[in-house]
């Protein structure tokens, strides 16, 4: 089991191995946080707009998946943006597990918006702030951490090279997001669209 550990005042810090962040990752970390915060609130509006309970549901679901996986994609890229000079490799079990805590975040935080409209403005106010935001809590955190070389050889279940590991999250991300925000657009320009029939009928008569 792991354990959190704190470094004591008396600890060598001479022995801590010094990091860097890659100058890639770190830029697209902010932008897949921002694209999902503009897809949370843009799928918070589809909720707002919804008839009925079902659908309502229905896109609670949608916009919690959309950003838990944005949250999460953030933070994970984050860390693998930071590199030691050590081979880092991360557990593939308990990595898909810490999406869930993300999802379920956001699920509480889309119920709770989703019953307030939001204009245009906003949701780019929002969206922009909201990934700033998050972005400064991962890079924060991680300027707290302290890393030793280990005494001996850890074992490892199943692993993913970081790099490899970075583009896959990196790609499933964009790919998510991108086909959330698409079906809010359509979805708002189809109800428009049948608003806009129903208002020409009722003038027609």
């Amino acid at each position: 089991m792991h354990t959190l550990q704190f470094l004591e005042s008396s600890g060598d810090r001479t022995l801590t191995l010094s990091g860097s962040y890659d100058v890639v990752l770190v830029p697209v970390s902010v932008l897949i946080v921002s694209l999902a915060s503009y897809a949370a609130f843009g799928l918070a509006g589809r909720i707002v707009a919804a008839k009925t309970q079902r659908a309502k549901r229905l896109w609670l679901l949608a916009g919690a998946g959309a950003m838990g996986v944005g949250i999460w994609a953030m933070h994970f890229i984050g860390m693998l943006a930071f590199q030691l000079p050590i081979p880092v490799a991360y557990d593939v079990g308990i990595t898909l597990v810490s999406v869930a805590p993300a999802v379920l975040a956001s699920y509480v935080v889309l119920f709770v918006i989703g019953k307030a409209g939001i204009q245009r403005l906003q949701l780019v106010l929002c969206g922009t702030l909201m990934g700033l935001g998050i972005g400064t809590i991962h890079y924060t955190a991680m300027g707290a951490a302290y890393f030793f070389p280990a005494a001996g050889p850890t074992a490892l279940g199943a692993v993913l090279e970081p790099t490899l590991l970075a583009i896959l999250v990196s790609l499933a991300a964009v790919i998510i997001l991108s086909l959330a925000i698409f079906v809010v657009i359509v979805d708002a320009r189809l109800k428009a669209a049948a608003v806009s029939v129903r208002t020409s009928r009722a003038h027609m008569i």
